[in-house]
């Protein structure tokens, strides 16, 4: 619920900075800035994927991206970095299932 809200509030991106939760994104820490794109919903799952490839070519560090008034697709490279993404991303207990992983991303970063 808070990801497809953060969609109703922001425009092309969600910045934040001097979060606790920010540490559990490979490469940041707490005084970093995290950055997550925002594309545009679709009648379908599928046809996300044009401008998915284009956010996560205009944002290589992204692990995430907000889909507006949808929610958030967040991934790894393995299962485990894509879990602790998911729960850096949603601050979620170490328990909660991992989002789903975009195949067509950890294919691409291999």
């Amino acid at each position: 619920m808070h990801a497809m809200l953060v969609t109703l509030l922001y425009d092309k991106e969600f910045r934040i900075t001097h979060m606790e939760m920010i540490k559990g994104i490979k490469g940041l820490g707490y005084h970093d800035e995290l950055v997550v794109p925002i594309i545009e919903n679709t009648a379908h799952e599928a046809d996300l994927k044009e401008s998915m490839d284009q956010a996560i070519k205009a944002y290589p560090k992204a692990t995430a991206v907000l889909v507006r008034r949808h929610g958030v697709y967040i991934w790894g490279y393995l299962k485990k970095p894509a879990h602790a993404h998911h729960r850096a991303h949603a601050h979620a207990p170490p328990h909660a299932p991992p989002h789903k992983l975009l195949t067509e991303r950890v294919c691409a970063l291999q």
